[in-house]
């Protein structure tokens, strides 16, 4: 560790030179000490990262950033230069002082400069006035530096061996450091009977044997100091019961030394976890037990013996979509370290193998505070959701048994029937949230729902492709594109209303640039007795369906057009055929007097109008199909739209709902699917509606006004002279000699009349006659002119 004197430059300060003298020691926390640190504004575009909410920038220094540590130490050191007695190491400030006036008055001087600076504490995670500190593997006190005991407690806290399995885990540990035990073989020969024995028998000779193991393995010819010069290696493995952990020096040679050990017994509430959950566990929790040595370092290889969390965890693999969110939680945890990922086999990672099968307790969370997947939906809706599925997995026998060897070990294949086998490949992306099986984000919907989810995917009698779109965002079960097939092929509905394909390849419109930039309109009907107008967007496939109720008219065309165009705006150009209502003047010159440019397909060549053309046949097929299910014109006008605009579309590759507002809209399958939010608020805050006017009015006594007149045939305004001002808002008004009407300032209109000027011969404002008037009768009096 180095810290800054007071002309700046780095000296070596070492802490048992002084710990003699030392009483006290300090150890303050910096509150998310980089995010303190602002990132200048030309840097700022190179930490944009996305949201649910769009593109967000950081304006503070992040975790995860290379140079980072670095510069934080930088700019730390320069902070409390000059100081002595101090070191800050990253986001920690140790502080010591020879006696305790030193002390104080050293610890004042770090605070008043992190205060000048602007520096946070985190005053929770602060020790102040220990008799030691343990830091880094060391423990320093007064009297000096000294091995600290937790690098070396997941060893001699150890629990023995209570079977076979354990015994060679832990012989496997003592042969991957077999080179630095001397005289091994003699001194381990009852542990070597013990593991051939037919029956599991510990004796006391054994016991001594692991005793002497232990102190061996924590002795400085094995463990090693940490040096941040040299390599370091994580080694992380986990058992049914255990996590264990090794944090390693690769030396130049290629020997290892550990620096320090760890283990974790998996709490009994989490013991049902994946293997795949329980071997990243063991990966995270060695990042937050070895936090100090490994963070900031570029020297760092993780090494796992389980192959799929090599590509979740990989620093330079995309993470698959198909990941458990738990995963890929983690994985954003690790993103902030910099380190080269290793797959080993478990012969190769048998070190690590024996503390995840002789764990002891720790104090560190890694399974705690889990976001809820599941959100249960209200049983008094009439569709599926997540309750539902719950409860009909529990029923499956296959699911059943799938969960099972989710939450402990697969069999061997040749074990397993043939639909077993199906989830076997996707084994490692198969996770439980709330006793619902999902693969990646996908339920996996038991058998006694089938027909239903296959009915609801087919509800507007879409076709095979449509089906499967709308099926991959939500569930997945083994032959799923078979079953949805055989559900389309298998519709009577669908068989009778098939259309025969078009014989010959269409010559396509150019695809414009933009929403709403071309539109092609048609009319379709009678349907049911009723005439529809269909309106398409060429660029995002959205449609509006108009009922003209019978009635397509020129005048009735224009009037439904006026309505769209105020929602969606003007389009550029509109494609109709040779209607009547298209062709009339009436049409042309509304089309001409809003700058939209209208093209005609050939006479008898509906394929022309294509856009419009094709949607109005899957309009009146699905329509048709839908009611024949007993359901009403407009119930099914709307399920087809609702569905039509929420699915992906062929030509575009989204939903038009998406390429219009660039946006999905909320569809009934989203009740099916396990919500990331635990409780859903039943009720939300009133809005307080407020009004803010910029009208700024003054009236003078016999300003001549207009007010509002309330009685039932009266006219909307009469006009009046203001009496009186009675409130600053609030003015009586003289409407008739007889008539006072009190009225507020929002209800009255200034009135200035023209009359006829006498003398000039021309109209002027009536105020300007009125004084003309107060003139003449004051001359009249024989008053001045």
């Amino acid at each position: 560790m180095t810290t800054r004197n007071s002309n700046g430059t780095s000296t070596t300060s070492s802490w048992q030179q002084t710990a003699t003298t030392h009483q006290k020691q300090q150890a303050i926390d910096l509150q998310h000490a980089y995010m303190q640190i602002p990132v200048e504004e030309s840097s700022r575009d190179f930490l944009t990262i996305i949201t649910h909410k769009g593109l967000y920038r950081y304006t503070k220094m992040t975790e995860g950033i290379a140079s980072g540590p670095g510069d934080f130490q930088r700019k730390i050191e320069q902070c409390l230069s000059g100081i002595d007695g101090v070191i800050p190491y990253l986001d920690n400030i140790f502080v010591t002082g020879e006696t305790d006036e030193i002390h104080l008055k050293t610890l004042y001087m770090v605070f008043q400069r992190l205060e000048q600076s602007g520096f946070h504490v985190n005053i929770n995670k602060c020790d102040f006035f220990k008799e030691k500190l343990d830091l880094l593997g060391f423990v320093i006190n007064k009297e000096g530096l000294h091995k600290s005991e937790t690098k070396v407690k997941a060893m001699t806290n150890a629990p023995v061996p209570r079977n076979k399995k354990q015994l060679e885990s832990f012989i496997g540990l003592i042969t991957y450091y077999a080179r630095f035990l001397p005289n091994r073989a003699e001194k381990l020969q009852p542990l070597y009977k013990c593991a051939k024995a037919e029956t599991f028998k510990w004796t006391v000779e054994c016991q001594k044997a692991v005793d002497w193991v232990k102190m061996e393995l924590i002795s400085p010819r094995v463990l090693a100091h940490y040096d941040p010069k040299e390599d370091l290696v994580l080694s992380c493995d986990a058992s049914t019961y255990g996590l264990g952990a090794i944090l390693a020096h690769r030396y130049k040679d290629g020997t290892e030394k550990p620096i320090a050990y760890a283990s974790k017994v998996i709490p009994e509430k989490e013991l049902n976890r994946a293997i795949i959950d329980k071997e990243a566990s063991a990966i995270v929790f060695g990042f937050k037990k070895f936090y100090n040595y490994i963070y900031g370092t570029t020297t760092l290889t993780l090494r796992t013996d389980h192959k799929p969390l090599v590509f979740i965890f990989g620093p330079k693999q995309e993470i698959p979509l198909t990941v458990a969110s738990r995963l890929q939680r983690w994985a954003y945890f690790l993103s902030r370290f910099t380190y080269t990922i290793e797959y080993v086999t478990s012969q190769e990672n048998r070190n690590c193998d024996a503390l995840s099968r002789l764990p002891i307790n720790d104090s560190i969370q890694i399974f705690d505070n889990e976001f809820t997947m599941i959100n249960y939906v209200s049983e008094a809706l009439d569709t599926l959701n997540a309750k539902k599925i719950a409860k009909e997995t529990k029923k499956d026998k296959l699911l059943s048994n799938v969960i099972k060897y989710i939450s402990g070990t697969w069999p061997a294949v040749s074990e397993m029937n043939e639909d077993e086998n199906k989830f076997y490949a996707k084994r490692d992306e198969l996770n439980v949230e709330k006793e619902c099986l999902l693969w990646g984000y996908r339920i996996v919907v038991p058998e006694a729902v089938k027909p239903s989810v296959l009915s609801e995917l087919h509800a507007s009698h879409f076709g095979v492709v449509k089906m499967k779109m709308l099926a991959r965002n939500y569930v997945w079960w083994p032959n799923i594109d078979k079953d949805i097939e055989n559900v389309a092929t298998a519709c009577k509905v669908c068989v009778q209303e098939r259309k025969k394909p078009p014989n010959v390849p269409l010559t396509p419109w150019p695809y414009p640039d933009k929403c709403w930039s071309r539109i092609h309109t048609d009319f379709l009907g009678p349907v049911h007795g009723h005439m529809f107008m269909v309106v398409m967007d060429a660029y995002s496939k959205w449609p509006e369906v108009i009922d003209m109720n019978k009635c397509t008219t020129a005048e009735r065309v224009i009037e439904e057009f006026k309505k769209i165009i105020v929602r969606y705006g003007l389009p550029k150009h509109v494609v109709t055929d040779n209607g009547t209502q298209f062709t009339s003047n009436e049409f042309r010159e509304f089309c001409k007097a809003n700058g939209i440019k209208q093209s005609f397909t050939a006479p008898h060549h509906p394929a022309t109008n294509g856009a419009a053309e094709n949607f109005v046949g899957t309009f009146k097929d699905k329509v048709n199909k839908i009611m024949q299910g007993g359901k009403s014109l407009e119930y099914a006008v709307n399920l087809f739209l609702f569905d039509y605009r929420s699915i992906e579309h062929c030509t575009t590759g989204r939903s038009p709902a998406f390429m219009m507002f660039k946006r999905e809209i909320r569809t009934r399958f989203e009740l099916m699917k396990p919500s990331v939010i635990d409780d859903v608020e039943k009720q939300q805050r009133a809005q307080i509606i407020s009004r803010r006017g910029n009208r700024n009015v003054e009236f003078q006594t016999g300003d001549m006004v207009m007010v509002e007149d309330f009685g039932v045939r009266s006219k909307k305004r009469v006009v009046g002279t203001i009496e009186e001002k009675v409130s600053p808002v609030t003015f009586r008004v003289k409407v008739a000699p007889d008539k006072l009407w009190k009225r507020h300032v929002d209800q009255i209109i200034r009135y200035t009349p023209t009359v006829v000027d006498n003398d000039k011969g021309t109209a002027v404002p009536a105020s300007e006659s009125r004084v003309k008037l107060r003139r003449s009768e004051r001359t009249s009096k024989g008053g001045e002119l």
